[in-house]
């Protein structure tokens, strides 16, 4: 299977000589593989293309892109931003009480994939999701002051009568360190704040599933783990499932039973990859990176060994680039 991408912010064909039309040899056999309308942008059919990667070479502005893909995805596309876009392949099996961690690379479709379970984006077929009428409780990447009102007027609206239980003080209140700021306004909180409030006030829904993208943004080490232990203690104890997209590997470590790694080529296409068991998803990711990690014996958290050190060495010898079997 062949994909044609175009990067339309870098395309400028007023600027060129619409090179990719005339040095295409399915154009110059009398095809309409690559067309251009008035005042657009070419449009490239992918059924006609033959992947000679002409046009990618002589675009003056480098926005083309020829990918090849097996062909087992054919039937998996969930979400695609137009012609010749970016797009998302494969959608997840959820399991009931378990956090599933999404990581990858920017630009390669999790905050999509995550819009997508949100109900924010349509996937192109048409699809129904698989737990499509459950209750969803959404926390996106990019936080904005807009609520007007108390940080204790906003928890109040989202769960009700439990904010006035102790387990709701004990369970986000005072480990998020929100317990001295209800009486503020939302609009007036750091960036730090607003992203532990709208954790706070995504958990506290009673949902079915809970999607966070990046929460713990802004925030420092203590407050992220903070932020892993509700998130986990929420879906376990609500049986609810959630999905988590975060870029720090040691928060993942902490919220995620299962992982999805992300493939593909940012900003062109992606692959969803199905949950599979954290250890697993670590050891793929982070060989990727030409990382590997140790677990501190006295804190017990993770620590990115040295490049090239003996434990680095070491562990990439035997395949174990998250921790080794007996230090965990």
């Amino acid at each position: 299977m062949r994909i044609a991408v175009l990067l339309k912010d870098r395309c400028q064909p007023k600027r060129c000589n619409l090179e990719c039309i005339k040095f295409c040899p399915r154009v110059r056999m009398g095809d309409e593989t690559i067309t251009i309308q008035p005042k657009e942008k070419p449009v490239i059919a992918e059924a006609m293309c033959v992947g000679c990667g002409i046009c990618v070479h002589k675009c003056p502005f480098d926005a083309i892109r020829i990918i090849g893909l097996a062909e087992e995805l054919a039937g998996e596309l969930v979400h695609q931003f137009g012609v010749n876009g970016f797009r998302l392949y494969r959608l997840p099996v959820p399991a009931k009480g378990q956090v599933v961690g999404l990581l990858g690379p920017n630009g390669i479709g999790k905050t999509t994939f995550i819009k997508l379970l949100a109900g924010m984006e349509e996937s192109d077929d048409g699809t129904e999701l698989a737990w499509k009428g459950l209750t969803i409780s959404y926390k996106p990447q990019y936080i904005s002051a807009k609520y007007e009102g108390t940080v204790e007027s906003l928890f109040r609206s989202v769960a009700a009568s439990e904010y006035e239980t102790e387990a709701f003080a004990n369970q986000y209140l005072n480990p998020l360190g929100l317990a001295k700021l209800v009486d503020r306004n939302i609009q007036e909180l750091s960036g730090g704040e607003l992203q532990r409030v709208a954790i706070v006030a995504c958990l506290a829904k009673d949902s079915q599933v809970y999607l966070l993208d990046e929460p713990s943004a802004y925030l420092d080490v203590e407050e992220r783990l903070a932020a892993a232990k509700a998130i986990r203690r929420t879906v376990e104890e609500k049986h609810a499932f959630a999905f988590v997209v975060e870029h720090d590997i040691v928060s993942q470590d902490f919220i995620a039973d299962r992982l999805m790694i992300f493939d593909g080529k940012p900003g062109l296409e992606g692959h969803a990859g199905k949950p599979i068991p954290l250890r697993e998803g670590m050891n793929s990711f982070l060989s990727r990176m030409d990382m590997t990690f140790r677990r501190d014996p006295s804190s017990g958290r993770p620590r990115v060994n040295k490049l090239d050190s003996k434990l680095d060495r070491e562990q990439k010898e035997i395949g174990e680039y998250y921790y080794t079997a007996a230090s965990d």
